[in-house]
């Protein structure tokens, strides 16, 4: 009978700073990634003054050229979904700051007319 102990064999390379490589490249790209999906039209808020807004509220998006945005739908499409979406509360506004007052006022006439009483045009602090 052999009652030797078999001696333990020791992989030649350590596994550990591999896994630590590969944690911290996980947790790189997860600081890095953006949670919200890009604006679905290229908008330049206008600069000004005010308390920040909070999060949360629907959010419309007014083209330079009038086109509207939410989400994937486009046009009419876009302003009734942003409206129901909104419900009784706030609707956020992105319109570019090169657009015309008239194409923002008729914009904020149709949003009235489809029933929303609260809308926030967003804007940057310089």
């Amino acid at each position: 009978m052999n009652l030797r102990r078999r001696p333990i064999k020791t992989p030649s390379e350590p596994m550990l700073p591999m896994i630590n490589v590969a944690v911290l490249l996980l947790v790189l790209l997860a600081a890095g990634a953006r949670l919200e999906p890009p604006d679905p039209l290229p908008i330049r808020l206008p600069d000004a003054q005010g308390e920040a807004s909070e999060g949360g509220a629907a959010r419309l998006f007014l083209g330079v050229d009038g086109a509207l945005a939410y989400g994937d739908l486009r046009g009419a499409d876009a302003l009734g979904a942003a409206a129901e979406a909104a419900g009784s509360g706030v609707l956020r506004l992105h319109a570019d700051q090169d657009v015309t007052g008239e194409t923002l006022v008729t914009t904020l006439q149709n949003l009235g007319a489809s029933g929303l009483e609260s809308v926030e045009l967003m804007v940057v602090r310089p």
